[in-house]
């Protein structure tokens, strides 16, 4: 909803000045910027992870403490098959904060889901608004046909952390 009301822009690609979150050193503004449509801080941490607590308010939420989802740096809305948001147990890709994997990998997708939270799956939100639950070898070809089809060149995903 928050990208439609933005020229179908995700909050990491409209500019902090524009009421986006690009260009911003807090992590957390990524989702905090979509706090009129994301009412509830508790709908941003996974049931499953007990690592992390429910933020008692957007202004105090941190990404570290509060989130438990990635979000797709390299998704945008007019691509229905990208990847938007999924849980934050993503291991690959660098082994940074943010995950990352291009072209150039061919078919070396080292993406995999670690044992938190749904003990090697994890759920993916895409960009037509559906909700997948898949294992690693799954979370693999759906990078890899992403990488594939010709509209993008990196995937990267964006994990939860505070400030930079």
């Amino acid at each position: 909803m928050w990208a439609r009301d933005q020229g179908d822009k995700y909050p990491w690609d409209v500019d902090v000045s524009l009421g986006g979150a690009q260009g911003s050193l807090n992590w957390t503004d990524n989702f905090r910027v979509c706090s009129n449509e994301v009412v509830n801080t508790k709908l941003l941490l996974c049931p499953r992870d007990m690592t992390k607590q429910v933020a008692t308010n957007w202004a105090t939420m941190r990404g570290d403490m509060n989130v438990s989802y990635l979000f797709c740096k390299s998704s945008t809305q007019a691509r229905t098959q990208d990847i938007v948001a999924g849980d934050g147990n993503v291991i690959g890709g660098g082994g940074g904060l943010d995950a990352y994997w291009n072209v150039y990998l061919g078919t070396s997708i080292d993406a995999a889901w670690d044992q938190n939270l749904h003990v090697l799956k994890g759920d993916l939100a895409m960009g037509d608004g559906s909700v997948k639950k898949i294992k690693t070898p799954d979370l693999r070809e759906v990078i890899s046909t992403l990488l594939s089809s010709g509209t993008m060149t990196n995937v990267i995903l964006s994990k939860p952390r505070g400030v930079f």
